[in-house]
Parts: structure tokens; C-alpha cells; sequence
């Protein structure tokens, strides 16, 4: 049985014992009737209604980093301090690194002894010497011919008169004449050598060792690079932690760099609002310390896991927003409150004017007023606020006329007099939200009330 009719059925016997009590069945007495309970009256409308849901976060930066020393060492200048904003690339602390600037320049006049021999040795001999061997070769050529004719007048001459040549000045002829033989093969061999320039092993060698002194020169500027700490991204410096004349281990932190050119908001969402968001959304935001601009961010993730194991059922939601850098200064800066609305898509809901809603018997309810102008009560579940109207549940239709103003003197089946209708037309969703959770209630998983 619609809920309607249930309380006209209850009411019924109620409302005729309270007649025959107060002599309602005596017509002959007009002054015993209640006269009409004057009312405004407003209509039931259907429209689509937007659950909204607004959280409150902090402004954290996308990036911070802790820099690290890459080398150990004595701090010879730290020219920044907190608050100020550093570039990329900009120097956050130097190193003393005298030893190793000595050591550098030693190795690359080793690099560059290195690369001139191994540039004569790749571009060969010079002309000169290719023409003193080859000289020193047609010279040891004669040579032999001269020792072979010698040789050759000695041997006839004993042959035509014996005893005139002795066998030692022949064997001396024969030495001369092998003699002359190996200078001329070595002159030929050097002139063939010079003619054809260095071997290739040779070579290659050489460029091994000019390849092994560039290798060192480009590990010992490493090093003297690692002794200058720089700014790994444009970032505001939130920390210092050395300073000049403080000594820096390996590994040790120089400074915190946050990077503010764009920023988060971490909140939690509760997880009966979660359908609500989703990644790529635009959602509004407002920071409390510029209460009259208008901030837009963007969700960038939504963590699919909720701290369960501690009690709580809300997910982590983080929105990302541009922020704008003046003068070297942030607008939004690393603390600052934020809230942020969260919208899910309409829904057909009815609504009705907040007036009508009637909250002293402990569940509310609203007054429906009939076709001749008598009311009965119908319960109702208050959803989100739309401005002046509430989204309801109840045994409602859209167009029920509803009574307002004087709503607070009504009965069940009293009679009234409909002094006029409030109008209804060009009901709009406006931005307040239906719920608000503050810090605490994230943190604590805390259900949030609807707003009345």
C-alpha cells in the first residue's frame, strides 16, 4: 500500500476520535469548526541533481628533492639561501678540488704528448729520410758490384799466374763481397720500410694510447664536476643543510629544492564518493589564502587502495594545478590550505522548497496539500541541498503541491486556505556543496553529513 494511504488509514480513527471529542459532529455549532490555516504552497519538481563533495587538502609541491654531494670534500661557496629560486644547471655548492685540477692539467700534457706521436706515426716518414735510405741502398748496391769485380780480377790472376794471389786475399775478397751483399739487403729493407710507412700495429698503439690518456682527462673533469653541486631542475631552495667551510661526505645532503612551477593536493575521498571521481577530471579549487580567485586543477590519480588495515575506507585522490612563478615567487605556496570540489554527473532527483521540509517530530516530513485543500503528512529522506531546494525520497510526485509558509501550524487533515504558489520554475544546481569534511574527518575516515 503506498505510504499515502497508510497514513490516512492511521490517522483515520485518530482523526475521528478527536471529533467526537472536541463535538465536530454538531453542524448546528459553526463557532466549534477550526477555521483554514492560511499557507503558501510550492510545487514538487523533477530535475537532474549533481552530488557534490568538497575535501580539504594541502598544496605540496610535484617535486622535491634532497641534492646530494657526488664527492666528498671541504665547501668552498654556497651563494644561495632559503627561499631563493634557482635555475637548472645553477650551482648550489662548490668543492675544494685544487689536487684534481693539478692532476688534470698533468694528464693532459701526458694526452698531449701522446697525440704527437701518434700523429707522426700515422702521417709516416718525411721525404728526406725516405730519400737518404734509398740513397744508402743504391750506395750498398755498388758496393757490391765494386766487390764482385774485385773478387772476380783476383781469381784470374791466380789462375794465370800461380802463387801471385794467396788463398787469404781470396778468402778477403770472398768476406768483401758478402759483406757488401747484407748492407745492400739492409739498406733495402729500410728504404722499403721508410718508402711504405709504419706498420699498421705500430700505429693502432699509439692511437691506443692517446685513446687511454683522453679516457683519463674526461674521468678527472668528472670528478671535477662531481665537486660543483647543481640545481637539477628550476626549484625554489626550501633547506639548507651545509654551508661554507662544513665538510660534505660522500652522498651527504647539500640542500631540499621544491619545484613549484606546478602543484598537488593530496585528500582522501570517502568511499561511498569515490564513483565521483575520476582521473583526467577538472575539479574546482579553492585556496584559503586567495579567497576571491577561482583555481582549476586536474586528477592526475586516484589510489586504488585505502588505509583498511587502520580503519579507514577513504582513497587517496591527488590534483595537480598549474601554479604561476612572479618575480621569482610563488603564487601557491607548500602548505597552503586547499579545498576541492568534487561533481559526479546529474541524476533525476525531486525536489522540493526547503520551507516545506518539517523537522520537529525527528524524521522529516512535508505536508501535501489535496485537490480540496486539506493536508496529509508524507515522510521523507533528505538528499543534497540545491540552493533553495533539498533532493528528497518519498511518496511524492512531481507537481504535488506542498505547503511552506505556515507549515509550522499544520495538522494531519487540517484545511487550508492557499493564499499563493511560490514558484519553481528555473531550479538550477549552484555550487555549494552538499557535505564538507574537514582535515580531522579525512583522517579519521568520519562519515559526512548532508547539508540542510
Amino acid at each position: 500500500m503506498p505510504l499515502r494511504r497508510q497514513m490516512i488509514a492511521t490517522m483515520m480513527p485518530l482523526g475521528i476520535a478527536v471529533c467526537l471529542v472536541a463535538g465536530c459532529g454538531r453542524s448546528n455549532d459553526a463557532s466549534s469548526e477550526k477555521p483554514a490555516t492560511k499557507v503558501t504552497v510550492s510545487r514538487v519538481r523533477r530535475a537532474g541533481v549533481s552530488v557534490k563533495v568538497s575535501v580539504v587538502g594541502t598544496v605540496m609541491p610535484v617535486d622535491t628533492s634532497i641534492v646530494a654531494s657526488e664527492a666528498p670534500g671541504l665547501v668552498t661557496a654556497f651563494p644561495f639561501r632559503e627561499g631563493n629560486f634557482i635555475r637548472k644547471g645553477q650551482p648550489l655548492a662548490s668543492l675544494r678540488d685544487v689536487t684534481l685540477l693539478i692532476e688534470i692539467e698533468k694528464t693532459r700534457a701526458l694526452l698531449r704528448q701522446q697525440q704527437q706521436k701518434y700523429e707522426e706515426l700515422r702521417a709516416g716518414y718525411l721525404p728526406e729520410e725516405v730519400s737518404q735510405a734509398e740513397a744508402r741502398m743504391r750506395a750498398a748496391e755498388a758496393a757490391i758490384h765494386l766487390a764482385e769485380s774485385h773478387g772476380a780480377r783476383l781469381k784470374d790472376l791466380q789462375q794465370r799466374s800461380s802463387g801471385a794471389i794467396t788463398d787469404q786475399e781470396l778468402d778477403q775478397a770472398q768476406y768483401e763481397m758478402e759483406k757488401a751483399r747484407q748492407n745492400f739487403i739492409e739498406a733495402k729493407s729500410d728504404y722499403e720500410m721508410k718508402a711504405g710507412g709504419y706498420r699498421q700495429e705500430v700505429v693502432a698503439a699509439a692511437k691506443a694510447a692517446v685513446d687511454a690518456a683522453q679516457q683519463e682527462v674526461r674521468r678527472l673533469e668528472n670528478e671535477v664536476q662531481k665537486h660543483t653541486v647543481q640545481a637539477p631542475f628550476d626549484a625554489f631552495l626550501v633547506v639548507e643543510h651545509t654551508d661554507v667551510g662544513q665538510w660534505v661526505n660522500m652522498g651527504g645532503p647539500v640542500a631540499t629544492l621544491a619545484r613549484l612551477d606546478e602543484v598537488e593536493v593530496r585528500v582522501n575521498i570517502e568511499e561511498s564518493d569515490v564513483q565521483l571521481v575520476q582521473v583526467g577530471d577538472s575539479v574546482g579549487v579553492r585556496i584559503d589564502a586567495f579567497p576571491a580567485d577561482k583555481f582549476t586543477g586536474k586528477v592526475v590519480s586516484v589510489v586504488p587502495r585505502a588505509d583498511w588495515q587502520h580503519g579507514s575506507r577513504s582513497f587517496p585522490v591527488v590534483v595537480r594545478m598549474k601554479n604561476v612563478i612572479d618575480h621569482d615567487q610563488p603564487q601557491l605556496k607548500e602548505g597552503m590550505v586547499a579545498r576541492i570540489t568534487f561533481q559526479g554527473p546529474p541524476q533525476e532527483s525531486l525536489l522540493v522548497h526547503k520551507d516545506a521540509i518539517v523537522r520537529a517530530t525527528g524524521r522529516p516530513m512535508v505536508y501535501v496539500v489535496d485537490g480540496n485543500d486539506t493536508v496529509h503528512a508524507v515522510e521523507i529522506t533528505e538528499g543534497v541541498n540545491q540552493g533553495e531546494f533539498v533532493a528528497v525520497e518519498g511518496d511524492l510526485n512531481e507537481d504535488d503541491r506542498l505547503a511552506t509558509e505556515g507549515v509550522e501550524r499544520l495538522h494531519p487533515f487540517d484545511r487550508v486556505a492557499v493564499l499563493r504558489e511560490v514558484a519553481t520554475q528555473g531550479i538550477s544546481t549552484p555550487p555549494p556543496p552538499s557535505r564538507m569534511l574537514s582535515d580531522e574527518a579525512i583522517g579519521a575516515d568520519s562519515a559526512s553529513a548532508p547539508g540542510g
